[in-house]
């Protein structure tokens, strides 16, 4: 995995399980295909289009580390190339192995998931922030649906000390940008549209007609309360869609 800063491996302040190293070392990866979640995100996905066709003004064209360290991998990557009209994106999103087997049955959900910047589900761009979320799988369990699912077969050794995350696909859509979570970037007024409510995003500016259309996503930058890795956050989670789980150690 890609590691852009090493300096920043196992420290912060939502480090889960902290150590000393330097490197992340992928083991294995599995291409996911859900029958049900597919469609769902489909539909997400061609409704943002159809809402930048028709009422947006424009869609402001996001950039991630990921798209410009691998950009022939987002390009050749199996199934529909990304949508860039609508900032569609490959991000990281790491996790326990507790919960990976309910990941894999029902997806992402930004119902369980909190944090800084409201409940929503939360992404990065970068191996080194998804790495502090994430707890070991220590050793094989033949008791464990996951292990039978991921390694019993024999043809995928079981490798101690592993660590879990997800290449997703995410719709971003037209993002609000925020420092702080409260105010936006470009000057408009408050990220959340209700008081006191964080779950629902305020409306993106000059549609048609005006007031119709929440922001699809938030994109923290950095300079108020992050100072190392962006923050992306999906508040629907038809609008993501796990493409790939990986397996990788710490070096």
């Amino acid at each position: 995995l890609k590691v852009h800063n090493p300096a920043h491996l196992g420290v912060g302040r939502d480090q889960v399980e902290a150590g000393r190293y330097s490197s992340l070392q992928l083991e294995h990866a599995w291409r996911l295909e859900h029958e049900h979640l597919w469609p769902l995100y489909c539909v997400e996905r061609q409704r943002v289009e159809g809402q930048r066709a028709s009422q947006l003004r424009g869609m402001p064209q996001e950039r991630t580390k990921f798209e410009e360290v691998f950009p022939s991998i987002c390009r050749e990557m199996p199934g529909p190339r990304v949508d860039t009209r609508i900032n569609e994106k490959f991000l990281l999103h790491g996790t326990k192995p507790d919960t990976v087997i309910a990941i894999l049955q029902g997806g992402l959900n930004e119902r369980y998931s909190g944090g800084l910047f409201g409940n929503a589900v939360y992404l990065a761009e970068d191996a080194e922030k998804i790495d502090q979320y994430v707890t070991s799988d220590r050793a094989f369990d033949t008791r464990s649906e996951l292990h039978g699912r991921l390694y019993r077969s024999g043809s995928t050794p079981f490798v101690p000390k592993v660590f879990y995350c997800f290449v997703v696909r995410a719709v971003l859509g037209f993002p609000c940008k925020t420092k702080d979570g409260v105010a936006r970037l470009d000057g408009g007024g408050k990220v959340f549209g209700i008081p006191g409510n964080t779950r629902v995003l305020g409306y993106i500016p000059d549609t048609v007609p005006a007031n119709t259309i929440q922001f699809h996503s938030l994109i923290a930058e950095l300079g108020g309360k992050l100072s190392r890795h962006r923050e992306f956050m999906v508040f629907d989670g038809d609008r993501i869609y796990p493409e790939y789980l990986l397996a990788y150690r710490r070096i």
